[in-house]
């Protein structure tokens, strides 16, 4: 039986994986950049017109200060309980406000898509060891990347 677009509403923790992977690995590497369109005073500091500020998504989605063991991977932090209280401006893979990128939609769809038929059509296991991580842009990486074994559920002959 196919996957329709009516069922991927009823895929509660594949949504609560997507987000947490997203949390952990957005799709900006470095953060985003906004112009300041005027002075702006803020405490102590004047952001002059012009500047360039940017924003360290990264950063921002593994903040103690506002997530729970942030470098834990815990999708039932986006659980519908728990999701009400993740504030907007912290949790941005796709951006915040009047700039959020128009693609979101549609890439959520895609990825639910293809991750819901490939659990459906392969056992999927670890392969390899990932225990090395190296640092890079804000991010830690296995060394050797992440390795995994998909062995087909059916035969189509």
């Amino acid at each position: 039986v196919d996957i329709q677009y009516c069922d991927l509403s009823n895929f509660q923790l594949l949504d609560q994986v997507i987000s947490e992977t997203l949390r952990f690995w957005p799709f900006s590497l470095i953060g985003v950049n906004r112009i300041c369109a005027e002075d702006y005073r803020y405490k102590d500091i004047t952001i002059p017109k012009g500047c360039t500020i940017t924003i360290p998504i990264q950063v921002l989605q593994n903040d103690p200060a506002y997530w729970r063991e942030p470098d834990k991977f815990n999708p039932y932090r986006f659980s519908s309980e728990k999701l009400q209280k993740t504030d907007s401006i912290i949790y941005q893979p796709f951006g915040a406000g009047h700039r959020m990128c128009l693609g979101q939609r549609l890439a959520i769809t895609v990825i639910k898509l293809v991750l819901a038929n490939l659990i459906r059509s392969f056992k999927s296991e670890k392969y390899g060891d990932e225990n090395e991580r190296v640092y890079y842009l804000y991010y830690w990486y296995p060394k050797n990347g992440i390795k995994v074994k998909a062995t087909p559920l059916f035969s189509s002959f």
